[in-house]
């Protein structure tokens, strides 16, 4: 834990998405890997050189396309990595009465970018890192005018969902958390806007958007959330 210009911040961003995009590299292609090895040494000493070179090469070129596959998913998930970096750098710049939590576990394999409580409200920050103009039409989130895979709006509300789900096992009286979408790459275009209860804005607005939120917490509300957060345990 460590403070600057008063905000008080917990944890280290971006530390769950290199760590999960390493495995999820890493362990197809050591897979790949073994079975072309138990592919080829199983072929090699039965059958002419020729057959166990074709093998050999086969197998070779497997691994080959399994690993530039996966290492461009790798690529993926450190730019996500490097955009909840820059949000948490921009989040150093919370005045007194903040705190921020970066890579809050909340459930299995489930981790919130950042989850910020202060004076005006609790906050769990969905963060992306994208290229392309992007764009609020109809109440979807929109890439170059298309859908992505993935839809941001939906991960943003459910992990303000599981953080009041588990502050609702720790505390009396759970406080509600307002879902924020966050673009790191400042593609958003556009003022900050609001699709239902998630709020959507750049990383240039995301302080001013959370310190000018109407959103209220007295300060024994706020000391309660922040020792919860500090218990850091997923049931």
């Amino acid at each position: 834990m460590n403070t600057k210009k008063g905000v008080i911040i917990h944890g280290e961003p971006g530390d769950s998405a290199r760590a999960e995009g390493i495995v999820r590299a890493l362990a197809p292609t050591i897979l790949v890997l073994f079975i072309c090895g138990i592919c080829v040494g199983a072929t090699l000493p039965t059958v002419k050189s020729v057959v166990g070179a074709v093998a050999l090469a086969v197998s070779l070129v497997l691994l080959s396309f399994v690993a530039r596959r996966n290492l461009h998913g790798l690529s993926s998930w450190f730019k996500g990595a490097h955009g909840e970096e820059l949000a948490g750098f921009v989040l150093r710049g919370l005045p007194s009465g903040w705190h921020v939590f970066h890579d809050y576990p909340l459930a299995y394999r489930v981790c919130a970018d950042h989850i910020v409580a202060g004076p005006e409200g609790l906050f769990a920050i969905e963060t992306k890192y994208w290229s392309g103009r992007v764009t609020l039409n109809g109440g979807k989130i929109l890439v170059n005018g298309r859908e992505p895979s993935r839809p941001p709006l939906e991960q943003a509300a459910r992990q303000a969902a599981l953080t009041e789900t588990l502050l609702g096992r720790r505390l009396p009286q759970p406080p509600s958390c307002t879902p924020v979408l966050c673009f790191a790459s400042d593609t958003f275009d556009g003022p900050p806007a609001q699709a239902g209860e998630i709020l959507i804005c750049n990383v240039s607005d995301l302080n001013a958007l959370l310190t000018g939120h109407e959103g209220h917490l007295t300060e024994d509300e706020l000391e309660r959330i922040v020792k919860s957060l500090e218990q850091k345990e997923v049931a």
